[in-house]
């Protein structure tokens, strides 16, 4: 007879998930399922994923209890139900709710994560909406920057394990676009938010072989939180810097140097790589708290309309890179741009941000699209490289940075039950850095968790 491996005196949760006879998870179906538990939602007969029954005030009750009591004992079992931030429906407006849902128990291969703290990523936002349908377009559970301890599992070997949650949580390793290093593209990959539930919530249910392995120093930090920054936003960042080609004592444009991708690029490349920043953001984030240290000047964008740069800005961008170099025999432009922002203003013009040779990343969208001159680009000899996002091996490398002491990434921690209102700062170009939402904070040190 199987038994259940669990952390010592936790009791089996309720719920399964769809599973066929291989053990392997069957593709996600349209709603998150819901067993019929006294819970203050329950799925409704319907398609609609919930219907409430009572209003929100019991379930930020809940999340206060659930997430920092200590004397509950939730730390040391894991409970039927959970507090989690659910898109309902994915449709505009944006729509996140805090709802109470089941902790589903784990089948064949599948593992339950207690989640410690999460990382907020702005494009769940473009999940939510239905910006990009292909990704998702059913109810779901966002988050894939979670890290925490696997707690419940069919194989002991699996208990106490540090993990993280990527979004591309798997992809096949062996097709022509693994193999070439655009995972991305991958068609056998699986990744949290379309496939899986993501970690806005107080525990996951994933299969095993989606997580990540987090190294032991990661919990060992004094601050723990600070490494979800190298799942996604951190590794995202080193790869466009990578990919740019960029060399000790360059001089980098960051656009949208004050959100969370653009912050943790301008610090990796003046710590990481020894280059120069030019750090460029809406005017109303020029005191953000990361600025100084992301970049060594800071230049509000340029918001005229048109196609082209201003003289004026142009001037002022090529006489800053002249001042950063110290070469005042050969004034010219940036040697690589990373563009970061989603502002259309701000990707005006990007061959007019380098000097010629230089590069060109990719690693924000504009929400409109931009065109630039071919011929242009052709007799300057400029290079124009994408990054989506970067693999395990880049999260593993910004792990070690912040390890070592080369990165110390400044994070805005907050609670899980705000996370809708911060999102909305999203839309406002009112965030700064890198945000993280505590879920259910370290392991209390009385009740380790062991193999």
């Amino acid at each position: 007879m199987e038994v259940l491996s669990t952390h010592p005196d936790m009791p089996e949760p309720l719920g399964a998930m769809n599973h066929g006879s291989s053990g392997q998870p069957r593709p996600p179906t349209s709603r998150i399922e819901t067993p019929n538990l006294q819970t203050p939602y329950v799925r409704d007969d319907t398609e609609s994923s919930y219907t409430k029954n009572e209003s929100n005030k019991r379930a930020k009750l809940t999340i206060k209890e659930n997430l920092h009591t200590k004397t509950h004992g939730l730390f040391g079992e894991v409970p039927e139900e959970q507090v989690a931030i659910l898109t309902p429906f994915v449709s505009k407006p944006l729509t996140l709710e805090l709802r109470t849902v089941p902790v589903i128990r784990p089948s064949l291969g599948e593992v339950v994560v207690r989640i410690a703290w999460t990382g907020i990523c702005a494009s769940d936002i473009y999940f939510a909406t239905g910006t990009d349908a292909t990704y998702c377009s059913h109810s779901h559970i966002g988050g894939h920057e979670g890290i925490g301890h696997i707690v419940q599992s069919h194989d002991p070997a699996h208990i106490g394990q540090a993990v993280g949650m990527r979004f591309m949580a798997y992809t096949c390793g062996v097709c022509c676009y693994c193999l070439k290093g655009v995972p991305e593209s991958c068609p056998r990959q699986v990744c949290f938010t379309r496939h899986l539930r993501g970690s806005y919530q107080q525990y996951a249910t994933v299969p095993y072989t989606s997580l990540a392995i987090l190294p032991d120093y990661v919990f060992q930090h004094e601050n723990p939180a600070i490494y979800t920054t190298a799942l996604c936003s951190g590794a995202a960042a080193l790869k466009a810097l990578r990919k740019a080609g960029i060399r000790p004592n360059d001089v980098v444009v960051v656009i949208g140097i004050g959100g969370q991708i653009g912050y943790l690029a301008g610090v990796m490349a003046r710590r990481v790589y020894s280059a120069r920043v030019v750090g460029i953001d809406i005017a109303s984030k020029a005191n953000s708290p990361t600025i100084s240290e992301a970049c060594d000047v800071y230049l509000p964008s340029p918001t005229e309309g048109g196609t082209h740069m201003s003289d004026e800005f142009q001037s002022l961008l090529q006489s800053t890179c002249t001042k950063l170099r110290a070469d005042p025999n050969l004034p010219r432009g940036a040697d690589a741009v990373i563009a970061a922002g989603s502002s259309v203003d701000s990707y005006r013009d990007l061959p007019s941000y380098v000097c010629d040779g230089g590069s060109i990343g990719f690693v924000g969208s504009p929400t409109y699209s931009i065109t630039f001159d071919v011929k242009r680009i052709l007799e300057r000899q400029l290079s124009i490289k994408g990054t989506l996002m970067g693999d395990r091996k880049d999260s593993y490398q910004v792990m070690d940075y912040i390890r070592s002491g080369i990165l110390k990434p400044k994070i805005n921690e907050i609670e899980l039950q705000d996370l809708p209102e911060y999102m909305q700062g999203f839309l406002a170009q009112k965030n700064w850095g890198k945000g993280v939402a505590r879920i259910n904070g370290p392991l209390p040190s009385a009740a380790p968790l062991t193999r």
